[in-house]
């Protein structure tokens, strides 16, 4: 059997291993440092590597879209509180409920998230492209 039929990604590149560990480590800072540290390196390293280019591009596109998807839950929540809340105690009972089914989509993003940052860090540490989903391609 070769690797293909296996379910394992060979690699595109001819990299190695030192870029393939950074391309890795801009999606293993993001867990410690959010786009910090993620940005720095792909700032510093864009260069060197198209790998790391493309990580760097990647990660930052990640980050970014999903602080715009966990963004509109966080205003629909604020809008239900202050508008709805102080009127009315049975709109107030509405708005908890409103709110409380908010953080669970924010919590479902965050875990998300979390996993695609995950299969980005081993794919590129394999040397693949990876493009996480619902990601927004501000970077291209």
């Amino acid at each position: 059997m070769t690797q293909q039929s296996q379910g394992f990604n060979t690699p595109q590149h001819n990299d190695s291993d030192d870029v393939r560990l950074m391309a890795m480590l801009i999606y293993l800072l993001g867990f410690v440092s959010g786009f910090i540290g993620p940005l720095i390196i792909w700032l510093v390293k864009k260069d060197d590597s198209k790998l790391i280019d493309q990580s760097g591009k990647s990660y930052l596109n990640m980050f970014i879209s999903y602080m715009i998807w966990c963004a509109v839950p966080v205003v629909i929540m604020i809008f239900s509180l202050i508008f709805y809340m102080p009127f009315d105690p049975t709109s107030g009972l509405i708005s908890i409920f409103i709110f409380l089914l908010l953080n669970l989509v924010i919590l479902g993003l965050l875990i998300t998230f979390s996993v695609f940052n995950i299969i980005g860090c081993v794919k590129y540490y394999q040397g693949t492209y990876y493009q996480a989903p619902l990601s927004i391609r501000f970077f291209k």
